[in-house]
């Protein structure tokens, strides 16, 4: 077999817990096809060359072909998935873990009301590195660190993937391509959200060696505690 081809063959492994996520049907809940039943790369193979099971979905070849031509674009097939991965939990409960899904495109990150590319550090704060941005295959991939006022880390995001310590008073509230994190009284710690052009906007209140910094989509405020 080709080395091209035999890159393209999904892993068995791989297809079978994109099948049963799926319910061995068609991931769009208004499509009553029976199949066949295709595997489709959300991003795009010749961008990834990779077979990851959370940024692929069980489509029919209809729904495929307009997957392809971008009748059902990108977000709305994370929402789909995302769906799926409910459904499968039946009872929701408050995540401490997952994965924030970027886009293709311009990569850029906002924070406040200011726009950084190819800026890996984009907030640093006496050495302590805040919130940092890569690029791999066009996708911006986002970390960030949110302390407490006492200095405990209570969120951490790690290239897209975010964790919430579930032993304090902060709580997550995920979809695919958003999450914040926020106190027991709804107050805004975290919202890093990917937008359709390749971007993440981050805003928040980051504390850190005495100070407050808030950041909001009027910019960026800096305050001693």
């Amino acid at each position: 077999m080709p080395e091209e081809q035999e890159q393209r063959h999904v892993p068995a492994d791989v297809e079978r817990r994109l099948l049963v996520e799926a319910g061995h049907r068609c991931a769009i809940p208004t499509c009553q096809a029976p199949g066949p039943l295709e595997l489709h790369h959300i991003l795009p193979w010749a961008r990834v060359k990779r077979h990851e099971v959370v940024h692929m979905i069980v489509l029919c070849a209809n729904c495929h072909a307009r997957a392809d031509k971008g009748d059902i674009d990108i977000k709305s097939l994370y929402r789909y998935k995302e769906r799926l991965r409910r459904l499968d939990a039946q009872v929701i409960q408050q995540p401490t873990f997952g994965e924030l899904v970027t886009f293709p495109g311009t990569p850029a990150l906002i924070l406040g009301s200011n726009r950084f590319e190819g800026c890996p550090n984009v907030l640093v704060v006496n050495g302590k590195p805040m919130v940092q941005a890569a690029v791999e295959d066009g996708r911006i991939l986002l970390s960030a660190r949110v302390y407490d006022r006492q200095g405990k880390v209570v969120a951490v995001l790690d290239r897209n993937e975010w964790r919430v310590n579930p032993n304090n008073i902060f709580r997550a509230e995920a979809e695919p391509d958003r999450v914040r994190v926020v106190d027991q009284y709804g107050e805004l710690a975290l919202d890093a959200c990917a937008n359709d052009d390749g971007s993440v906007t981050v805003n928040g209140t980051f504390f850190v060696s005495g100070m407050k910094i808030v950041a909001t989509d009027e910019g960026l405020m800096f305050n001693a505690l």
